[in-house]
């Protein structure tokens, strides 16, 4: 079989796949098994593929070629310091640098310190928003193993005490060393 004739036997088979018929049927409608059906579907669409990749390098390529052209135009202008000449410079390095995939994504740091508060800081948070704080929670004391969280803060590094952020100065205590 010619490459001519084998190129129309595969435009037919994705035709008739793209109306909806099953191998078994293209391979009765084309005088063919199911299985020369289906490796002529596959190729079809294989060759389809490699042609819209290839396309899409040429207008990229094409694409590059104008940009290099524009900036021949105005690159002595924006060399010499005409500012309008440089902007449009810049903006052509900016394309070119897109198509070419060399722009890398920002990196964003999405580490947390996370505080957990106490019952102590609770109350003094609810107080400073005018909530009404139950008794019950603002009793601590000796022999009140509930509400140990009205003593002062400990949690740094060598367990040292650190200033109640809602009560006293210094904000939440500083991140723990050594876990990012």
């Amino acid at each position: 079989m010619t490459r001519v004739r084998a190129a129309e036997r595969r435009d037919q088979a994705i035709k008739l796949r793209l109306k909806g018929l099953g191998y078994t049927e293209i391979g009765a409608e084309m005088g063919c098994s199911r299985r020369s059906a289906y490796r002529m579907v596959s190729r079809a669409v294989e060759l389809a593929n490699v042609k819209r990749h290839e396309t899409v390098e040429q207008m990229i390529v094409m694409e590059l070629a104008r940009l290099d052209e524009l900036q021949r135009a105005v690159y002595d202008k924006a060399v010499g310091g005409e500012t309008k000449a440089i902007e449009t410079v810049l903006k052509i390095m900016e394309r070119r640098a897109r198509l070419r995939g060399l722009d890398q994504p920002t990196k964003v740091d999405t580490r947390s310190v996370y505080y957990t508060m106490g019952e102590a800081e609770l109350v003094a948070r609810a107080r400073q928003m005018g909530l009404d704080v139950p008794e019950v929670l603002t009793q601590g004391g000796e022999g009140n193993e509930n509400h140990k969280d009205l003593l002062p803060y400990t949690g740094g590094p060598d367990n040292t005490v650190i200033e109640n952020p809602v009560t006293g100065p210094g904000g939440p205590p500083p991140p723990m060393s050594g876990g990012g």
